[in-house]
């Protein structure tokens, strides 16, 4: 039986290979290194991408199914096998004897160092590659091997590099007789120098500031929303007030650049359970008030480094009360608080309603869902209120009682509202 943790360690850095091999339908999110793709398993136009680390972790995310932490949860989600077919398909590729081997734990640690020696030497008449590590305790260590030399190659190391090389496992072949051939797997990690280390410290910190104090800039030099203005017109389109207190208090315009030119933008903040600004949502419009004609009209600004948006959203309405909406969009979230006068936030996702963290107060969670032809806001809703209800919540889980139009990909609250009033809201 394989040891999945020695397994997932021999494939950590190879998911590129991986992937490739196995999950060929992948191929448009590995070249999009961590940009929005449509999903290899529903379609659509931005609902999956591979962490920014796939090669090594082989993780990926799906807006409508969640987060696949690993390589071999991708590869269950892409191909519909089970953990088994998965730890199988992928042991295979890893080592075509597989039929014969296992992969098990080395117990032993990494060793860090910087290398002093890279070179190929003649050993009774065969070619033997070795590394030598002046390690961080003064002493040399030697390293022996191809698939050492393999590592070496993979990860560009060379003399002077400061790395970690750990013995972490062995590939174990069953032979004829009860003879076994045990084989070293080694993993090696080219790592940062002290200096470099604080250098980019340094930077990412530099970064994150300038991050920062643009978001918080565009905010204080934005407007709040004005008769006949683009976002006027857009919120008037979708039923909703441009008046009221909780657009007044929360909705701003400004102009942001997409697709080479300028928009007109409806902007609103997203922020974390403590209240901290996270980053900006912007919707995209044209002059008259209509949704942009470009690709993905509603962005995120880009997150400072460290900065996680899960748990977070765009809150509307006294939401310090003990009674709290959760929906996934602007408008649906606004539609909520107008008809209702509960207070409603916008987790801007559906995977942002799954991960969505009340404020400390509340008590009650209502999930107003999406209702998609695909069931991804129904199931986002489902999954929430699975766990809110672990966390002590009452959450109750409300869906719009239209059907979905034919050729529809689904309907909202928002959209309730727009065909039918208030009144239904009233009575959800």
């Amino acid at each position: 039986m394989q040891n999945v943790k020695a397994l997932k360690d021999f494939a950590r850095g190879r998911w590129d290979a991986i992937f490739r091999s196995l999950a060929p339908q992948l191929g448009e999110a590995m070249d999009a290194n961590g940009s929005h793709v449509p999903s290899p398993v529903s379609g659509g136009k931005d609902r999956f991408r591979l962490f920014s680390d796939w090669k090594e972790t082989g993780g990926s995310v799906s807006n409508a199914e969640g987060t696949f932490t690993d390589g071999l949860a991708t590869l269950m989600y892409v191909n519909g096998w089970n953990f088994g077919e998965a730890v199988k398909q992928l042991a295979r590729f890893l080592d075509p004897n597989n039929g014969n081997t296992e992969v098990v734990n080395a117990d032993h640690q990494p060793e860090i160092g910087v290398v002093q020696i890279l070179k190929t030497v003649t050993i009774k008449g065969k070619e033997v590659f070795c590394l030598e590590l002046l390690k961080e305790d003064g002493l040399v260590a030697t390293f022996w091997g191809k698939r050492i030399r393999a590592e070496v190659a993979r990860k560009g190391v060379k003399v002077g590099s400061r790395i970690s090389i750990h013995h972490f496992a062995d590939s174990v072949r069953n032979l004829s007789g009860g003879r076994q051939y045990r084989t070293a797997l080694w993993r090696l990690e080219v790592l940062l120098t002290p200096q470099e280390i604080e250098r980019i410290k340094a930077q990412e910190l530099k970064e994150r500031l300038e991050l920062t104090e643009s978001i918080q800039k565009m905010w204080k030099e934005s407007k709040k929303p004005t008769l006949g203005s683009p976002v006027w017109n857009y919120l008037k389109s979708r039923g909703l007030n441009p008046r009221s207190s909780s657009i007044q208090n929360n909705i701003r315009e400004s102009v942001s650049f997409a697709s080479g030119k300028e928009w007109p933008v409806m902007l609103a903040e997203v922020r974390d359970r403590s209240g901290k600004l996270i980053t900006l949502h912007r919707t995209f419009l044209t002059e008259e008030g209509k949704k942009a004609p470009i690709e993905n009209c509603k962005r995120l600004m880009k997150l400072p480094k460290g900065s996680s948006i899960s748990g977070s959203a765009i809150g509307f309405g006294n939401t310090d009360e003990s009674i709290v909406g959760v929906a996934e969009g602007i408008e649906t979230a606004l539609s909520i608080v107008e008809a209702t006068g509960y207070p409603c936030f916008a987790a801007i996702s559906a995977n942002g309603v799954v991960s969505f963290q009340p404020p400390t107060g509340a008590k009650v969670v209502l999930i107003f869902a999406d209702k998609d032809a695909s069931e991804t806001g129904q199931k986002a809703a489902e999954k929430a209120r699975e766990r809110l209800a672990s966390e002590g919540y009452h959450a109750i889980v409300l869906l719009p009682f239209e059907e979905i139009p034919e050729g529809v990909k689904g309907i909202d609250w928002n959209d309730v509202l727009v065909n039918n009033g208030y009144f239904p809201l009233k009575r959800a």
